[in-house]
């Protein structure tokens, strides 16, 4: 008798621990949303893998192995936004949103941009990598217009490794020297990677 009412009290504790549980959990969920989305290269539309961008502007976060991210907050939107302007984001998320959504960018500045930026007319040549720069000139603007393209200064602040941005100039250069040979290069600015600047050689 006195085990019978031991099992009787050992299941009536149990379903009080279930409940108990079962409360706790939904009052910690209670409140919070999920952003789900994928972020994918604009050049190819390959996921863009272990890709690091901002969130609300402050922390940062980053992608998984096939490109996808997931962030759960209290807030019922949230602003995502890369950390380099060219071809970047900067959107914000609402409830409505689902999780299909899909982000496009680009994670490496290489050769295999500089080849899509040239078919999309929007190629640039990468330049100025130092803490102090050179300065642009009014040079600079007639050197654009003459032939179609445009400088990114680049700073201190790399937005991608020295390698990838000469190999990116490699190619665009290239491009410059069938399309109007050789006289663009006396003209160009002292301190483009692969070009004339001797860390980019």
């Amino acid at each position: 008798m006195q085990a019978l009412q031991l099992l009787h009290l050992d299941k009536k504790l149990m379903r009080q621990l279930f409940f108990l549980m079962t409360f706790f959990a939904s009052v910690s969920s209670f409140g919070q949303n999920t952003f789900k989305g994928q972020i994918l290269s604009i050049v190819d539309g390959s996921p863009l893998t272990n890709f690091h961008f901002r969130v609300d502007k402050k922390k940062l976060d980053k992608t998984d192995s096939l490109g996808f991210f997931s962030i759960t907050t209290e807030k019922n939107k949230v602003r995502l936004s890369t950390i380099f302007g060219i071809y970047g984001f900067d959107t914000t998320l609402k409830n409505s949103n689902g999780d299909n959504l899909k982000l496009y960018t680009i994670q490496n500045y290489d050769s295999t941009l500089a080849d899509f930026d040239i078919r999309q007319n929007k190629f640039r040549l990468f330049c100025g990598v130092a803490f102090a720069p050179l300065a642009p000139m009014p040079s600079d603007k007639d050197f654009e217009k003459e032939y179609h393209t445009s400088y990114y200064i680049v700073g201190d602040f790399l937005p991608s490794s020295i390698e990838q941005m000469t190999a990116y100039n490699k190619v665009v250069a290239e491009y410059l020297d069938k399309k109007y040979g050789k006289e663009w290069r006396a003209k160009v600015r002292p301190d483009v990677l692969g070009v004339t600047n001797k860390n980019g050689r």
